[in-house]
């Protein structure tokens, strides 16, 4: 122990810029890792949030997916399955509001919204949801205003309000 001391004494200039370039290098290693690990939970976000949108998809009625796609009004979908079309509906605004968030405070990349992007687009052109749209979400203040911009944007832009 005396000898580090010695030493140290002797050569505390080299000791010193010894210790600085370890820090350093540590610094950088640390910053190496953290860029590593906020790219890995990226992508599992971004994986995670394909998959809830394709489970959502996937928990859709035959039936109801077809009144979601190719009805124009409310009164064409059978009675009894309106409950079931409207709350799918909502479940899948919910899920397109909430990729939104995501995107525009910064969670997931540009690439990965443009594709739930043109889903949603399309989603929006389908003739009731559009009017869902309209009546349930666009004037309503407890969805998200930018999401909402957003999609009179959209809409806006495929020629419809």
């Amino acid at each position: 122990m005396a000898f580090l001391l010695q030493f140290l004494k002797e050569h505390e200039p080299i000791a010193t810029w010894i210790l600085a370039v370890g820090g350093v290098i540590s610094v950088l290693l640390v910053a190496c890792q953290i860029y590593k690990t906020k790219k890995q939970i990226r992508a599992s976000f971004s994986y995670q949030l394909h998959k809830d949108g394709r489970e959502i998809v996937k928990s859709i009625d035959e039936d109801v997916a077809e009144y979601i796609k190719s009805k124009s009004t409310l009164s064409e979908v059978p009675e009894k399955r309106r409950g079931q079309f409207k709350s799918k509906v909502r479940e899948l605004m919910m899920y397109y509001a909430s990729a939104y968030n995501q995107y525009y405070f910064g969670n997931i990349d540009k690439s990965d919204w443009k594709v739930l992007e043109a889903e949603f687009i399309t989603f929006l052109e389908f003739p009731l949801v559009r009017k869902y749209w309209a009546k349930k979400i666009a004037q309503n203040e407890s969805w998200n205003e930018e999401f909402r911009k957003r999609g009179q944007k959209l809409l806006a832009q495929k020629g419809g309000s």
